[in-house]
């Protein structure tokens, strides 16, 4: 049965995408009902509303961050990736549901928690599923249509969740929660397929053994090193554009006619071309986790941003809807051009586009820590989410093509580590700078970081 696509993207991601899109308009409520809610549980030892809430997001962000790499590492060796989105659903449901039934901070706290580690469990099985279903030369495009519908889910939810809390009350909210969580659980179950992956056998039947050809493109092969032998499967795909390239592995050289993945085989992890068993220690892995590094960056930046929003307040004389209309902004752009980004990533040198991201997000921190109305303030948020949009989107695809075969979960599990750190990295250093530096310290603080890891990327590409 031949394969299709849609504007050159696999038919499969876009199940998968629609399956999750339910639970991603779950989250997006989620991000408005919490902390509102908080006002109305008990419990909290007479801690202030505004720490009663970073302590919520805080919490969520840490144990997520912990379980990424642990998760991605185990469907790795277990070689298994939709029993991971399905336990992290059925977790993010029977939570959502949970939170409607509680009376003080201490068990919301408690709740947060467990969701963070759900987050943990599903998020880099699904990462590896996008990188096994796209290849290297749509890989930027399926990643930004993917960040872009989840994106809707994140806009639009928050709405929604307002507009429900309003008319039912915060358990209908959230109960619709666990309700959208369950529609992604059916969707996934019954229409999204596991992806086969290195080690499975082939699309006839053969099994993947050392000096077994199984396409144009993969061969099983040994390779010796310091004396032993290694057995292991390579995929070869050429660079980005080119249509024949001759990749050599030690004394072993390999012609390739195509740079697409068979008919049929998803067993590539993306452009990586070797990937020997002490690959935990190569150029590529420190490469993902500097692309990981940006992603970082951005995520820093946008929660100062949303940390210092009631001092921003106070210096633009600017009311809660036009601050709302400013993050509302920089979300939006953040949607719009994401597919767009991904789409250039493909065309031109993805490294280039990375670099050009945070250069701009470099130059418009300073701007923006110095604005001084309000329509300044939108303007310049819709352009840093734009340039967040050029970084996030190709370096998530560059780190798919750098990474290996049985490693995917494991080293994309960083991408979401990364901006989980952020998360809560950004809000405790805007404060603590811009209460004893000064305004506009982490602002300076983030676009130096920006200009570091970009220089660095750049570096990298020579």
């Amino acid at each position: 049965m031949a394969e299709r696509s849609i504007f050159r993207i696999h038919h499969k991601l876009y199940i998968l995408t629609a399956s999750l899109f339910f639970g991603d308009l779950g989250t997006g409520i989620l991000m408005l009902l919490i902390p509102m809610y908080i006002k109305h549980l008990g419990g909290g030892m007479g801690m202030s509303i505004e720490i009663k809430s970073a302590l919520a997001f805080g919490v969520f962000g840490l144990f997520a961050a912990a379980s990424y790499p642990v998760m991605g590492r185990l469907s790795d060796r277990i070689n298994r990736r939709k029993p991971f989105v399905l336990a992290g659903l059925a977790g993010f449901t029977v939570l959502s549901a949970a939170c409607a039934n509680i009376d003080t901070f201490e068990q919301l706290l408690m709740i947060r928690v467990a969701q963070g580690i759900m987050v943990g469990v599903m998020v880099p099985s699904v990462l590896a599923m996008l990188t096994h279903i796209s290849t290297p030369d749509n890989r930027g495009r399926s990643m930004g249509a993917y960040s872009t519908v989840r994106g809707i889910g994140s806009a639009v939810g928050p709405a929604t969740g307002g507009v429900i809390a309003a008319t039912g009350g915060f358990g209908a909210g959230f109960y619709a929660c666990a309700a959208l969580g369950l529609s992604s659980i059916i969707f996934v179950a019954f229409f999204v397929e596991e992806p086969r992956v290195s080690g499975t056998p082939n699309a006839s039947g053969t099994p993947n053994i050392p000096g077994t050809a199984l396409s144009e493109n993969q061969v099983m092969y040994p390779r010796k090193e310091r004396g032993e032998t290694h057995s292991f499967d390579a995929v070869f795909s050429p660079p980005r554009g080119s249509a024949h390239s001759p990749l050599k592995s030690n004394d072993l050289v390999i012609s390739l006619k195509n740079s697409a993945v068979p008919t049929g085989t998803s067993s590539t992890a993306g452009g990586k071309t070797n990937c020997p068993p002490d690959s935990s220690n190569s150029a590529a892995n420190a490469e993902i986790k500097l692309l990981a590094s940006a992603a970082f960056t951005t995520m820093f930046a946008i929660m100062i941003i949303a940390t210092l929003l009631p001092l921003y307040e106070t210096r633009l004389c600017a009311s809660t809807a036009e601050l709302g209309a400013a993050l509302a902004a920089y979300f939006s752009a953040r949607l719009i051009f994401q597919m767009p980004m991904g789409v250039l990533s493909d065309l031109i040198s993805t490294r280039r586009v990375v670099v050009a991201g945070l250069g701009v997000s470099a130059l418009l921190l300073p701007l923006i820590a110095h604005v001084t109305t309000t329509p300044e303030f939108l303007t310049l948020m819709f352009a840093i989410g734009t340039a967040a949009a050029a970084v996030n989107t190709p370096a998530l695809a560059f780190g798919a093509d750098l990474s290996c075969p049985g490693m995917v979960g494991q080293q994309l599990s960083l991408f979401p580590m990364a901006s989980a750190i952020g998360m809560v990295a950004g809000p405790l250093v805007g404060g603590v700078f811009a209460s004893y530096i000064g305004f506009t310290a982490p602002f300076y603080l983030c676009a130096g970081l920006m200009v570091i890891v970009g220089a660095l990327v750049m570096i990298r590409g020579r």
